[in-house]
């Protein structure tokens, strides 16, 4: 029941189309709150078990809106995600084997020094990565066997199932089947009063895969990714079929990655506009633009200035983790305890040093404008050295000269693109 601020009760539906500014303008059913609400929305959160929704207003307002008939909360899946979900699946899958082969040809033509070291780089994320699977799913249990309605508590075999898909370095895969699973569950049983339930833990289950995504994803395909063009450029090694196969592979699975995560992150927010299936690939060539140069600059530049190459991208982190503790995000729905959250924020000032990924929330125009002025001012130092060190070593410089500025353009073309005509803001393209 809502309050009504002339004194009475109503019960209204709440669409998950409109931001609450323009929710309060444009719905005649909600006038005792036009008056109340100023222009900026502070912050609009979803918690899953009262179904509560809190809207606050500065000082100047926090109501609740407790058993609210909710429109769409959480959203309606649609074929089309499912889809999605299938081909980050068959990407991820991809991605994994092509390192594997590459790996196994090193090996079958005596580069046992490559051969070690592609496979170090797959089987350290991977462990770091399990680890991670095992505190986040022991917190799971701590948190599940506390719950009093047996119903929705996670069984204990899905919990132990999880890790040892994690242990074979499969745990993102097991998760994404597990919202797939769910989706299709919440067709099943449309209609019905766990409709909402099934659908609330198909959210929750692509919440955490897309957040293990980022862990493996920058943690193995892009330091893989990183690895085999340092390797290219220290060896002055061929671009055979696999080489490149695996190269593509890898900055198409990061790149997708990053676009997953920041669909879901913005699908969840009741706040704001949903992200289709043509807005998610506009977004994903500006992070595939965004990242082709910047991979390609870091393997030159640490294969040139060992191992002074370091020097930047620490100097990057340690900024961004600044800057993310000082903003102090609030994180809804992807981390509840202190702890969980610093790790997150660890994890996004680790992938601001390849790209931009907001965690503040809110307009993100003046943050990309500052971030990127930073991360293309290293870029021209980065091509400026190399360009300078390659001088003795013509064999790559066409890729740096080159790819650079072209990454460049591209970046700014689709993000000109995905901001003026794809934005999900304009319901043209939703």
């Amino acid at each position: 029941m809502a309050v009504d601020f002339d004194g009475g009760m109503h019960r209204e539906k709440i669409s998950s189309y409109h931001s609450p500014k323009k929710l309060y303008k444009n719905e005649n059913s909600l006038n005792g709150l036009n008056d109340a609400l100023n222009e900026e929305t502070v912050k609009c959160a979803v918690q899953q078990n009262d179904m509560e929704i809190v809207i606050e207003t500065g000082d100047e307002l926090t109501t609740k809106l407790k058993g609210a008939n909710i429109n769409r909360l959480p959203k309606l899946y649609k074929p089309r995600d499912l889809l999605f979900s299938i081909f980050s699946t068959c990407l991820f899958v991809a991605d994994f084997v092509s390192d594997i082969l590459l790996a196994l040809q090193y090996y079958n033509e005596s580069n046992i020094l490559l051969f070690q070291l592609t496979v170090t780089f797959i089987v350290a994320p991977s462990i770091f990565s399990f680890i991670i699977n095992c505190v986040w799913n022991y917190m799971v249990y701590v948190e599940e066997s506390e719950k009093k309605d047996l119903e929705i508590r996670i069984p204990k075999k899905l919990l132990f199932l999880r890790i040892f898909f994690s242990l074979i370095q499969l745990g993102r895969l097991f998760r994404n089947l597990e919202y797939m699973y769910y989706m299709v569950l919440s067709w099943k049983w449309k209609g019905t009063n766990l409709e909402t339930r099934v659908r609330l833990r198909a959210m929750e289950e692509k919440r955490d895969a897309c957040i293990l995504g980022l862990v493996d994803g920058f943690l193995e395909s892009a330091m893989q990714l990183l690895l085999q063009l340092y390797l290219a450029f220290h060896h002055n090694l061929p671009a055979t079929f696999l080489r490149v196969v695996t190269l593509s592979l890898s900055l198409a699975g990061t790149s997708w990655i990053h676009t997953a995560f920041y669909r879901h992150s913005r699908n969840i927010d009741i706040t704001k506009h949903k992200m289709g299936i043509r807005i998610s690939f506009v977004y994903w060539l500006c992070v595939l633009a965004e990242l082709s140069p910047r991979f390609l600059l870091l393997a030159s530049f640490g294969a040139y200035f060992m191992p002074w190459c370091f020097i930047l991208p620490s100097t990057h982190f340690l900024l961004m983790m600044t800057v993310h503790i000082y903003t102090n995000p609030e994180l809804y729905g992807m981390c509840c305890c202190k702890a969980g959250k610093f790790l997150f924020l660890v994890l996004c000032s680790y992938i601001n040093i390849f790209c931009f990924i907001n965690v503040t929330g809110g307009k993100t125009f003046k943050k990309r404008l500052m971030f990127y002025i930073l991360f293309y001012i290293e870029n021209i130092v980065m091509v400026a050295l190399s360009w300078y060190k390659t001088q003795m070593n013509q064999s790559y410089l066409v890729y740096t000269l080159l790819i650079a500025p072209v990454g460049f353009v591209c970046h700014m073309l689709f993000l000109l693109l995905y901001y003026k005509l794809f934005h999900p803001n304009n319901r043209t393209y939703l």
